[in-house]
């Protein structure tokens, strides 16, 4: 009789610090997800993109400075050409640009 006492207190025991695993590693989760999520975007078109690193847009003007990430996925010669329209995203990450992708 003591020994299945004794094996019914073990697994109660187990039982529940399993459950707060669970939980621990589902909190987890939803912090993860929140952060995927603070990053916002604009879209526009791209008027001019200059060698100096300064971006037109029909958004704003945005500076590319450090931290910033560019992604230009045309053709090299025409990164600095005006001829070409091009389409424009800006990632935002609390309030600040963090990248700029042109297509």
């Amino acid at each position: 009789m003591i020994r299945l006492l004794k094996l019914l207190s073990i697994a109660f025991f187990m039982g529940i610090s399993c459950t707060v695993f669970a939980l621990t590693i589902d909190k987890g989760d939803i912090k993860e997800s929140q952060l995927k999520s603070d990053k916002t975007y604009l879209r526009g078109e791209l008027i001019r993109r200059s060698r100096e690193g300064l971006v037109s847009t029909t958004v704003g003007d945005f500076q590319i400075a450090a931290g910033i990430s560019v992604d230009d996925r045309r053709p090299i010669g025409e990164w600095f050409s005006e001829q070409n329209k091009a389409n424009v995203s800006l990632g935002f990450s609390k309030g600040q640009l963090v990248s700029i992708t042109i297509y």
